[in-house]
């Protein structure tokens, strides 16, 4: 009886040589009837490529995969992936053997076996949840996709350098580039290298010229509030209502009355802190608080 390879020992050594396939499924139905994530990751670069659809059948895995992955980037040698029906059909089994392919399934219950796939799922699956703005979710698949190309080009700690250019040669024309006054960024040098000195160059200015843009937008909202800002002449003796950031539990907070008191100031702690009378009122806070939660009755 042949002994075939361990899938444990499967090592790429190129680009699209072997990829590993899972899916998220049952997600909410998106805006556009989607309910299913399929990903595939390529072990070489780490290269990460998602899709949406509506179902996980036989057809739509097989049609996804000819779209996403062969069409795009060819025929790989080795698919990993798990014991999923639409994986183990009839139909996606034609695939692979008409272009050539090799199909590693995974023992049941063993996701070890194809651990770069799920734990891609599970780094999509966190992404989602952080990004999603709809109160029912139903806009992550517009989200999803999108995910993966930050996911690509991003630095990957293990290959040392961004799935993106491990897969393409080159790394991504960004719209930091784009957006700023520089002349034309078009690649001229022919080392990779030297290419990327000059991107980095792009971007230590555009940080210098942010932190410069905040630096005089700080200062010029000081200006502006300290010129406009009349605050009341806050002195031992006077009533005064006091600003209470608090909100009872069932109440909406527009409605809530935030200003509370009067209550006589005692004495002054220092030019921005007052002193107030609590005793005897119905409020328990600590007595010494900020002038600018405070104004003159």
């Amino acid at each position: 009886m042949a002994q075939g390879e361990s899938p444990g020992n499967l090592q790429a050594t190129y680009p699209f040589q072997m990829i590993a396939m899972d899916h998220i499924p049952s997600l909410p139905k998106s805006f556009k009837g989607n309910t299913e994530l399929l990903i595939w990751v390529h072990l070489f670069s780490g290269y990460v490529i998602a899709k949406a659809c509506s179902s996980r059948t036989a057809q739509t895995v097989a049609e996804n995969y000819d779209e996403c992955v062969c069409r795009r980037f060819g025929a790989s040698e080795v698919i990993r992936h798990d014991r999923e029906p639409g994986s183990m059909s009839d139909s996606f089994r034609a695939i692979n053997r008409i272009v050539g392919q090799n199909q590693r399934a995974t023992m049941a219950y063993r996701p070890q076996a194809n651990g770069t796939a799920e734990r891609m799922v599970q780094t999509l699956t966190r992404a989602l949840k952080m990004y999603v703005s709809d109160v029912n979710q139903k806009d992550w698949d517009e989200y999803a996709e999108r995910l993966t190309y930050s996911l690509n080009t991003a630095q990957d700690r293990v290959r040392g350098d961004t799935p993106f250019y491990l897969t393409h040669g080159l790394d991504p024309r960004s719209t930091l580039e784009v957006s700023l006054p520089l002349g034309s960024t078009r690649r001229v040098d022919t080392s990779a290298r030297l290419w990327r000195y000059h991107i980095q160059r792009h971007y230590q200015r555009a940080r210098e010229q942010v932190r410069e843009s905040l630096r005089v937008a700080i200062h010029e909202g000081t200006d502006r509030q300290n010129e406009e800002a009349r605050p009341d002449k806050i002195e031992a003796g006077v009533q005064v209502w006091l600003y209470l950031d608090r909100v009872k539990e069932g109440y909406a907070r527009k409605r809530a009355h935030m200003w509370h008191g009067p209550f006589r100031v005692v004495g002054m702690v220092g030019d921005h802190a007052a002193r107030l009378e609590t005793a005897g009122t119905e409020y328990r806070l600590f007595p010494v608080v900020h002038v600018s939660k405070l104004k003159l009755v």
